[in-house]
């Protein structure tokens, strides 16, 4: 009986932290998201000052962190990305590309793509 409540008490433990330890790898991958996205807005911004500039290798950069850190999630965790944050960060990438597209940047458009494929496909 002991055994048995031993057990219980342990797998309950490793539940546990597993959960803790989810809950704070999401929180870091929240805020590189909506660090990339501040960052997506404030180029777009600023496009139509600036040609090929360091703000967009910066955006590059970080969508590439972003997509590395999705692929080695655990699977809760990447469902629970392609379910709350790829929606909104294809809209993001879309309006911008939209943009990129207006100033006949296409070469930075195969970047996001590229970039945003290898995020889709994580799963």
């Amino acid at each position: 009986m002991q055994k048995l409540r031993l057990m219980i008490i342990t797998v309950l433990f490793l539940l546990f932290s597993t959960a803790v330890y989810a809950e704070t790898v999401w929180t870091d991958i929240d805020k590189d998201f909506q660090d990339l996205k501040k960052q997506i807005k404030q180029f777009s911004e600023s496009l139509s000052k600036a040609p090929e500039s360091q703000e967009f290798q910066e955006i590059e950069k970080k969508l590439k962190e972003f997509g590395d850190k999705v692929k080695s999630s655990g699977l809760e965790l990447k469902l629970r990305i392609h379910k709350e944050i790829l929606p909104e960060l294809k809209k993001e990438l879309t309006s911008l590309k939209q943009q990129l597209k207006d100033l006949n940047r296409e070469s930075e458009i195969q970047l996001l793509d590229k970039h945003a494929d290898e995020i889709e496909k994580t799963k």
